[in-house]
């Protein structure tokens, strides 16, 4: 009974996470077009990092990982300055470019390009139901981005911008599954939420050193004094990055894990009806069907 009481309980973290994810992703689709992405970036890891300091020291004793070994620091830095820093840049970029629907449901290649970095540089071996898994995500990532209507008059200058964010999303998923993998050697010396700061720290320098070299420091202050950007980036940092995060851990320890992969890669369908009940954007069959196709692929593939 206990045992199916977590089981429930875990699912249910699984679903919550889901939301918050696609909450995150639809919040931060609006806001990339007032505020500069790196600014967002930085914002959103240094939110999350002062909440996770109290929570950590609750459930590890710990408020800083300052009791995880240098190897596990030099894995996990570099898994965040991969599949954090670079891929969460170039996925806001595609979120200017050619949107958050289309770039959600490309970024869901991630776990593909972890699955084949994994059977290439760690010998790991994909199975049958994990190798269809990739067949129908590619398949369905074809279908939604091909059927992504054009729009009456478009001119030839949004065409390559709309190309150049599919492009984006593609390299950030790209470098999602290269930081999945770097993160799992990382976590041979740490646990969940104490890897966790560490990549938020490395993340938190990362941005920085990007907001130096585009001269965006000031922006950094100026956002606090724009109340819509401001809350937007708040509420984004916390339900996605924070709450997301904890969720999801919660989830991972109390739910089978291939339940919990198949609701986790829900988001590129939610956001479907989100952006329509928020944006008005439209829906097309296409769409919908790719992205429910790449969703069973990532799932199949995780759980395979």
């Amino acid at each position: 009974m206990n045992g199916e009481l977590n089981s429930l309980g875990g699912i249910t973290a699984a679903m919550a996470t889901a939301v918050c994810w696609t909450t995150a992703a639809v919040i931060f689709q609006n806001t990339i077009h007032r505020t500069p992405n790196a600014v967002i970036n930085f914002a959103k890891v240094f939110i999350a990092l002062l909440f996770l300091i109290p929570t950590a020291w609750i459930l590890r004793g710990h408020g800083l990982p300052l009791d995880i070994p240098l190897s596990g620091w030099l894995w996990l830095t570099a898994s965040s300055w991969l599949g954090f820093v670079i891929c969460d840049y170039l996925l806001f970029e595609s979120f200017r470019l050619t949107g958050g629907r289309t770039a959600m449901v490309i970024f869901s290649l991630a776990p593909v390009f972890a699955a084949l970095g994994g059977l290439f540089f760690l010998g790991e071996v994909i199975s049958a139901t994990g190798t269809t898994g990739i067949i129908i995500t590619l398949l369905g990532i074809v279908i939604a981005t091909a059927g992504k209507p054009t729009v009456p008059g478009e001119t030839t200058h949004r065409i390559r911008e709309r190309n150049k964010g599919i492009m984006a999303a593609t390299l950030a998923s790209v470098f999602q599954g290269t930081g999945y993998l770097l993160t799992k050697q990382g976590m041979q010396y740490s646990d969940s939420i104490g890897g966790t700061q560490i990549r938020l720290l490395a993340a938190i320098a990362g941005f920085a050193v990007i907001l130096l070299l585009r001269r965006e420091t000031g922006e950094v202050f100026r956002i606090w004094t724009q109340p819509k950007p401001s809350k937007q980036i708040i509420t984004g940092s916390l339900v996605g990055t924070y709450l997301g995060m904890v969720l999801s851990l919660y989830a991972l320890g109390h739910a089978p894990a291939g339940i919990v992969a198949t609701i986790f890669a829900l988001p590129p369908v939610l956001m479907i009806p989100a952006t329509w009940w928020l944006y008005k954007e439209k829906i097309n069959g296409p769409e919908t069907a790719g992205a429910l196709m790449a969703a069973t692929g990532v799932a199949m593939l995780v759980a395979g």
